[in-house]
């Protein structure tokens, strides 16, 4: 929802919305059913960063005259993260989340969030992880009091490594990460 003057004061949704594969058990209850990965990505592209990413991060940019590429590497980290830093330790198969998530931020005729971060392959623990950094930077470093984020773009080869497996296990160890 737009204010007056045409600044976004609230976001909700409608109804619940989801897509699913056709094979999928929930596909019965999809907003949209897809035949395959390609389709499935495709309406989550055209859903997430086409219909709402783009015109809200247009908006904040002319409005606040901020930078497309800082507000883009927070929508491509916004994506990146959870997939990453959680999902990939839980799943059987660690490998297809990234494939799904090197596929997602490949995705689209638009904005490639793939050009906002870089993964990186980290070994921690003798297993082999990749995580997300982004390209672009947060500032949160500035603030008083805080430190580099997770996936800190100041942070070059060859001390990436080293600091995002420092920083995979601090979260396996505070719970941040989900891996059993």
């Amino acid at each position: 929802r737009l204010d007056e003057a045409g600044w976004p004061v609230a976001f909700a949704l409608a109804e619940p919305r989801f897509a699913a594969l056709a094979s999928d058990p929930a596909a019965a209850d999809a907003s949209f059913m897809a035949d395959d990965e390609a389709e499935l990505l495709a309406w989550l592209h055209e859903r997430s960063i086409d219909a709402n990413g783009a015109p809200l991060i247009e908006l904040i940019r002319t409005r606040l005259l901020t930078s497309g590429t800082a507000l883009w590497g927070n929508v491509a980290a916004a994506f990146a993260h959870p997939l990453l830093w959680h999902v990939q330790h839980v799943a059987p198969e660690g490998t297809a989340v990234v494939r799904d998530a090197e596929a997602l931020l490949s995705a689209g005729d638009g904005p490639r969030l793939g050009d906002q971060v870089r993964l990186l392959r980290v070994v921690q623990n003798d297993k082999e992880w990749t995580v997300h950094a982004r390209r672009t930077c947060c500032l949160r470093w500035c603030l008083p009091g805080e430190s580099r984020c997770a996936d800190c773009p100041l942070v070059r080869e060859p001390e990436a490594g080293a600091f995002l497996s420092a920083e995979l296990t601090n979260a396996i160890a505070r719970g941040g990460s989900l891996r059993p």
